[in-house]
């Protein structure tokens, strides 16, 4: 029978001055995962609300990932959400209106079986 195990994973950052956060990529980070939680950092302020955004073709097309009732959004600061995994190649944070004013580190930890 397998155990279910937690690790924390790489941080997503959104840099200073920009509104995507870096990829993340199935293969390398959450590709063996039931869950992940994303944790968002204290700083986040309000218009810095935003949304996850899924690829299929290594990042050269993005859609925003909804739930057939609404964008599915990221976790608002000093919260954290937890997701069922993606089933696409990678994932990224964005941004839904400007640029955030500081770099915006995201933790996040998977669930996954194993023995």
């Amino acid at each position: 029978m397998s155990s279910i195990n937690i690790s924390t994973c790489p941080d997503i950052t959104i840099p200073n001055g920009t509104n995507v956060s870096n990829s993340v990529k199935a293969v390398e980070v959450y590709g063996d995962a039931e869950y992940i939680t994303l944790y968002a950092p204290a700083g986040l302020v309000a218009g810095e609300a935003g949304v996850i955004q899924i690829s299929m073709d290594e990042g050269v097309t993005w859609f925003t990932l909804n739930n057939n009732v609404s964008d599915v959004s990221y976790p608002a600061a000093n919260k954290a959400i937890e997701y069922v995994t993606f089933s696409a190649p990678m994932f990224r944070l964005s941004v839904t209106a400007g640029n955030v004013v500081a770099d915006r580190a995201f933790k996040m930890t998977k669930a996954w079986r194993g023995c």
